[in-house]
């Protein structure tokens, strides 16, 4: 018995699945990390929260990451945008979905009084970005090749874990959110199903194909 479920359950997390659904996610995820690094330039953020203060609050056991001159500081926030363009249209991909959770990992550790949940979501993604294969369908080179063929070009399948990963990290979210919600009220807050947000969670987790993970992008851009 314990065998079977075993069996059953590699079979489920290794059947593979089409890649467009990870593709697409990649592009919309890229172009939100190209707003989010933006955003830093057109508020003034960098000198207003990492270079004019005199002291910055520290994460516990962090205090020795210090604050990088401002050349190099305004250096790191230009390659974010350039790495986000990159892995939007999957090149490089692996490269710069590494190099950016580092990049933004750092500036995130530098001031623990701008900490914001939604970028430490942004991280945990990104991180688990590093292990997927995400570039597989509609990079530039595939868009390239489908306006050249005018035809849809099928790509390798990924392994059905890939997507499981993400839907278990949004799903882990979601379900802490509400979970303190109901210990708070005693019920789940009401503006959550009269949004109709709830229910579409629920929903795009129980599809297969749909890639429920672009629910964490949204929770992003609503900042």
């Amino acid at each position: 018995m314990r065998e079977k479920l075993i069996s059953n359950l590699f079979f489920r997390v290794s059947n593979p699945l089409p890649a467009w659904s990870l593709g697409f996610y990649r592009i919309v995820f890229g172009i939100l990390l190209f707003i989010l690094a933006f955003r830093y330039f057109s508020n003034g953020w960098i000198s207003k929260y990492f270079l004019d203060p005199s002291f910055h609050f520290k994460f516990y056991g962090l205090s020795w990451i210090a604050v990088f001159p401002a050349w190099i500081l305004y250096s790191l926030f230009v390659s974010l945008l350039f790495l986000a363009v990159f892995i939007s249209l999957g090149i490089f991909y692996r490269i710069s979905v590494l190099c950016f959770f580092l990049i933004f990992s750092y500036i995130n550790l530098l001031e623990v009084a701008v900490y914001l949940n939604h970028y430490y979501l942004v991280c945990l993604l990104l991180f688990l970005l590093i292990w997927i294969p995400a570039d597989r369908a509609l990079n530039i080179f595939h868009v390239f090749r489908i306006f050249k063929n005018k035809s849809i070009l099928e790509t390798d399948p990924v392994p059905a874990w890939n997507l499981y990963i993400l839907r278990f990290q949004i799903g882990v979210v979601y379900f802490l959110v509400e979970l303190v919600n109901w210990f708070q009220t005693g019920f789940l807050t009401r503006s959550r199903f009269e949004s109709g947000f709830f229910v579409i969670r629920i929903f795009l987790f129980l599809v297969r194909y749909f890639p429920c993970q672009l629910l964490g992008i949204f929770s992003v851009m609503r900042v």
